[in-house]
């Protein structure tokens, strides 16, 4: 809400705007590109994140008499006690039969030697900046990274990323592919297999070590991943396991180790999509309160709002041959889909053939079918890189 899904899609529109105008395929208009007023961007960006979060949230919380607010740091004393830190020092305790851990992500910082000692732009920073830099340099090669990097790139900055394997790495490799022809036709530079071995800051520049000899830099992007912010809770004072990356281990009821402790969103072992924090959230809700509400996310949609978009649900060809389904797949070059331009995105939806249920994931200039014949649950796959 305040430093992701809105105000990022929010850029990536603006940003899409200016690319319209410099490299729409429509004969008879011209193509020009716009003045870009980056901080009258930033600042309608922002005015809707607070219109947003006040309308959606703080008003929730300031007109429902059974909701108690209570601003600062907690930590567990016992399973069933809370310590909270106010923002003035003082410290309340809160007990309840129940708990919600819903505390969140943040930017996860690769340990790369002077990285540390650097004015480093992670995606909060990247969001609100007001100043277009000369050149950007990103690192990593997934949403977030792939995301920020097309928007900067097309409201005027030089860009190059850096992955380190390869574009959507945990995707069909046929997607990624297509994402790295889009941004290199874009202007991008793009290194895979690419990580630097140190980084320093020196009059205003960044300076990186890299396998492909130093880049220079006057801004630079960490968005290699996100952690759980699970640190100083305590949890260990209350039972409730983490997996190696501190994320808490929740069930499909949302339940921790800790029967009475439940948790939803980037904090837990779950994917880090904002609609699965949201349906995570609402079944822990019923549960704490005697229901009995699942979440499978077996058949999990998932969106990258790159140009063209990347979307995908259930499984990759690679997962379906783990799991021992025989695939057969397709591709259809987009340039044979009538009334489409070669970059343009297809439709597609789930359907059925004698063999079983499709799955299907389309590319840039191609879409693919894969009809997978296991077992008669829908499970489809669908993506437009």
């Amino acid at each position: 809400m305040n430093v992701g899904c809105v105000p990022s899609k929010i850029m990536i529109r603006a940003a899409h705007i200016p690319h319209l105008q410099t490299s729409h395929p429509f004969e008879g208009m011209s193509r020009r590109a716009p003045e870009i007023e980056r901080p009258s961007l930033v600042r309608q960006q922002q005015a809707r994140v607070e219109a947003l979060r006040h309308a959606k949230y703080e008003k929730i919380l300031e007109t429902n008499p059974n909701i108690h607010l209570v601003r600062g740091w907690a930590r567990f004393r016992d399973a069933h006690r809370l310590i909270v830190r106010r923002p003035d020092g003082s410290e309340t305790e809160v007990a309840a039969d129940r708990i919600l851990l819903a505390t969140g992500s943040r930017p996860a910082i690769p340990d790369i030697p002077g990285l540390a000692e650097t004015p480093y732009w992670t995606s909060t920073e990247a969001l609100v900046a007001e100043e277009i830099p000369e050149h950007l340099v990103v690192l990593g090669g997934s949403v977030v990274a792939l995301e920020l990097a097309q928007a900067w790139l097309r409201l005027g900055a030089r860009v190059t990323v850096m992955a380190r394997s390869r574009f959507l790495s945990k995707e069909d490799p046929a997607l990624g592919e297509g994402l790295v022809r889009v941004f290199e036709e874009e202007g991008a530079r793009v290194l895979l297999h690419t990580v630097p071995e140190a980084v320093r800051y020196e009059d205003g520049r960044f300076i990186l070590d890299t396998p492909a000899g130093e880049i220079r830099c006057d801004r630079l992007l960490v968005a290699t991943g996100r952690r759980p912010n699970t640190e100083g809770l305590a949890l260990e004072k209350a039972g409730v396991e983490t997996a190696a990356d501190g994320a808490i281990v929740v069930d499909d009821h949302m339940r921790t180790s800790a029967d009475h402790i439940y948790a939803a969103g980037d904090c837990t072992d779950q994917p880090r999509y904002v609609y699965v924090a949201a349906a995570a959230g609402t079944r822990a809700a019923v549960n704490m309160t005697g229901g009995d509400a699942a979440l499978d996310l077996s058949a999990m949609p998932a969106v990258v709002f790159t140009d063209p978009a990347v979307a995908t649900v259930g499984y990759s060809e690679a997962e379906a041959d783990r799991q021992g389904i025989e695939t057969d797949s397709r591709t259809l070059e987009l340039e044979n889909v009538p009334g489409r331009s070669p970059t343009s995105i297809p439709v597609v939806s789930s359907s059925w053939w004698p063999k079983g249920p499709v799955a299907a994931c389309s590319v840039p200039r191609c879409w693919r079918r894969r009809p997978a014949r296991s077992s008669r649950r829908r499970r489809w796959r669908s993506a437009a890189a």
